[in-house]
């Protein structure tokens, strides 16, 4: 099973306890696809260089994760349908 960097980019607005509910989700999903977490470094809230969906800022999640290649698409799929995630960015290491 291949290594990847996750960066996160949530939505500014939502409350410690979302995030961790946010998190979580993540967590379990990446879980239940057989996969592997690592690492995870919260780089706060911060400014975004420009505008997206109307936020300004966004609050930022560096994870290493462990995922089956066949599982990714699913795991893609999965994380689009969250409405809290603004952007996200997998890495292949």
């Amino acid at each position: 099973m291949p290594d990847y960097d996750l960066v996160l980019i949530l939505k500014p607005s939502l409350k410690p306890e979302e995030e961790k509910k946010e998190l979580a989700k993540v967590k379990k999903m990446t879980l239940d696809l057989e996969g592997k977490l690592g690492k995870n470094e919260s780089w706060g809230k911060r400014d975004l260089a420009y505008p997206i969906l109307k936020n300004k800022e966004a609050i930022y999640h560096k994870f290493k994760i462990n995922l089956p290649t066949k599982a990714i698409l699913s795991w893609r799929a999965k994380i689009k349908l969250n409405e809290n995630i603004i952007r996200y960015l997998l890495i292949r290491v």
